[in-house]
């Protein structure tokens, strides 16, 4: 009876001490979420195409490793709220916002 509760409480032991691995797994294969919010198009959009090049240049593939989510409305107008709880329900990491600057 004693070699049995021993044996129940090793692999209880042991199957505890694999549950920090698999949760550490689980965030490691989470691929980061980037929001973007910025008026008009991605067309010309000389930040929105340095950001894309400097995470190509730190080793992320977009799509793979990063995925980056862009919303381009015309005009933010009231839509700044409606944009953000659609990025958040998308579980962004963070949102980057974008004004475009008139010369």
């Amino acid at each position: 009876m004693k070699e049995q509760s021993r044996r129940k409480f090793i692999t209880l032991l042991g199957g505890a001490a694999t549950w920090p691995l698999a949760a550490r797994a689980q965030q490691a294969a989470r691929v980061p979420r980037i929001g973007w919010i910025a008026i008009g198009t991605p067309q010309g959009s000389e930040f929105f195409e340095a950001v894309r090049q400097g995470l190509r240049q730190l080793g992320y593939v977009e799509g793979q490793s990063v995925i980056i989510e862009p919303r381009w409305p015309a005009d933010i107008g009231d839509r700044v709220p409606e944009l953000v709880r659609e990025l958040l329900a998308l579980n962004v990491q963070v949102i980057v916002t974008q004004e475009r600057l008139c010369p």
